[in-house]
């Protein structure tokens, strides 16, 4: 799979054409080589800088502006810094969580009779309070406890009379949306959908009500529905319960090694007002960055943005921003390797610590990935799927996240008689390879141009461009390190791959992690490492 530096990166080339349906017409029309020179590069990019407009409110609030005009519709985006490294000790997946609770509508849309709905979500409070301290007693009775959560099952069900179920996501859909949905990682939640053009103020209506006036409810049938989620995604599949143990021992109870969906038992103790206080705390309008790429004018949307999110407040102290930290130092002597029991094929997983973007070092790594996983005549596919015979399948990727120093990852499924061992000490030969010796012009050309014709192959939608812009300006706080890292991937040499070889990529720095399989292993399944929660 590609990992989500890589993907940013490709997503990048295509915004870049994107923004010229001129020259897109004229690249295409010339041969692959020439149509991606240095100097388009500079035109599409100059092209870009000066089509772009950042908006800021007076609030805090960070809009960027693209017009393009090549159908009558639009991509919307609101992105805000916060993930599952912001959430505080014992309240795992609450991040995540938040996201799906933002789809329960308003004050005024999900509900049919607001005032008897704030009743009746205080009394479910109470009633869960009262099951909280039942089970808090010693000895604990038994049958007043069982009548206080029958109470909170009868409060619930009083609830739900005043409902109307997904109104929030229903009138999106009556109004022409595709692909309204959500994510959430370690670093950013994300809001997103397309919509016809003249639906621009009812994206802003919509999205400033989920801001403003937000109500968290169904809150503990959510945080059940979360908590199935890790149970179908994490304690029951293979690879899922192979990720979390491998992030386990890279990063021990430091942000990056505790999961996104959560831990079983902190999902278990979140409470309503946990959410609510992480709403006041990261979901404010400095800690926020939309984006709009389509079909209107700059001047209207800004009209539009002003009088809808203009006036969003959130009282309270601003949470200090945490920064992406890259030691320039070299990565610590950590050979960690963990076995993993399932019933399930022999996966394996091997991480190397990486700096990520900005560092200079971090380019090199997405060459590195098409070098290694790009195709089968790429270097691993080629010697241990297709030579060796110790793999079924092969393919590398960057996680768990791209604020802080991550780890570039090497996955495989071992071919019996072939243990994940042997498949591992064949991945370290190989970069022993790559530190001792620089790849050959042609291989790094042909890396070069299978990310072209990615670009070229693949073109983003409106949608892609918002969420390029946001996720760069979000992250990095200029929507320009798109560009900055577009220039830096075309600029690696063989020199660069070797030093980063013989830097990074070395045994003694490595952490792994294997399925022992309990029993005779099904049929093999190729799995994705999870990067984003929906």
């Amino acid at each position: 799979m590609r990992s989500s530096r890589t993907t940013a990166v490709f997503s990048i080339l295509r915004v870049l054409w994107a923004s010229l349906a001129l020259l897109l017409v004229v690249c295409v029309a010339t041969p692959l080589k020439g149509a991606l020179d240095a100097p388009l590069w500079a035109a599409l990019g100059q092209s870009l800088k000066q089509q772009v407009k950042v908006h800021r409110l007076a609030n805090g609030m960070t809009f960027i502006l693209l017009e393009r005009h090549d159908a009558p519709i639009f991509g919307g985006v609101i992105r805000f810094r916060v993930g599952g490294v912001d959430e505080d000790p014992g309240k795992s997946g609450l991040a995540h969580l938040f996201e799906h609770l933002a789809f329960k509508g308003t004050r005024h849309i999900g509900t049919r009779e607001p005032d008897r709905e704030a009743t009746a979500l205080k009394q479910l409070e109470e009633a869960v309070d009262q099951v909280l301290a039942g089970e808090s007693r010693e000895p604990v009775d038994e049958q007043k406890l069982e009548k206080a959560r029958q109470r909170v099952t009868e409060r619930q069900e009083a609830h739900r009379k005043l409902l109307v179920p997904e109104e929030f996501s229903q009138l999106y859909t009556a109004n022409g949306a595709k692909g309204l949905n959500a994510t959430t990682n370690k670093d950013l939640t994300s809001y997103f959908v397309s919509l016809p053009a003249n639906r621009l103020e009812f994206w802003c209506l919509m999205e400033s009500e989920r801001l403003r006036d937000g109500v968290l409810r169904e809150f503990y049938s959510e945080r059940d529905v979360v908590i199935e989620e890790r149970l179908r995604g994490v304690e029951t599949r293979p690879f899922g319960k192979l990720y979390e143990e491998f992030l386990i021992g890279a990063y021990g109870e430091a942000p990056y090694g505790i999961p996104t969906v959560g831990w079983l038992g902190d999902l278990e103790g979140l409470r309503t007002a946990d959410a609510e206080a992480f709403r006041a705390r990261h979901y404010r309008p400095e800690n926020a960055v939309a984006a709009l790429v389509g079909d209107f004018k700059i001047p209207e949307a800004i009209r539009l943005i002003e009088r809808y999110f203009g006036s969003w407040r959130v009282l309270g102290p601003v949470p200090g921003k945490k920064t992406v930290i890259d030691a320039d130092g070299d990565p610590p002597e950590r050979p960690v390797r963990l076995e993993v029991p399932f019933n399930s094929q022999p996966y394996l997983l091997v991480g190397f610590d990486k700096p990520a973007a900005p560092h200079p070092d971090a380019a090199a790594f997405d060459v590195l990935h098409e070098l290694l996983e790009g195709g089968r005549s790429s270097r691993l596919y080629r010697s241990l799927v297709l030579e060796r015979q110790v793999a079924l399948n092969v393919f590398t990727f960057e996680g768990p996240g791209q604020r802080f120093a991550n780890l570039f990852i090497v996955g495989a499924v071992s071919q019996g008689p072939h243990s994940a061992a042997d498949v591992e000490e064949a991945i370290l030969e190989e970069f022993a390879q790559l530190a001792k010796e620089p790849v050959g012009k042609q291989e790094l050309t042909k890396a070069l141009n299978a990310l072209r014709a990615s670009f070229v192959n693949d073109l983003d939608s409106l949608l892609g461009l918002a969420l390029q812009l946001s996720y760069h300006q979000s992250l990095y706080g200029d929507w320009r390190q798109m560009l900055r890292s577009l220039e830096a991937a075309l600029a690696v040499t063989p020199a660069d791959i070797q030093k980063l070889a013989a830097r990074y990529l070395l045994a003694s720095r490595r952490v792994s992690a294997e399925i022992v399989p309990l029993s005779p292993a099904p049929e093999v399944e190729k799995e994705v490492a999870p990067g984003e929660t929906l």
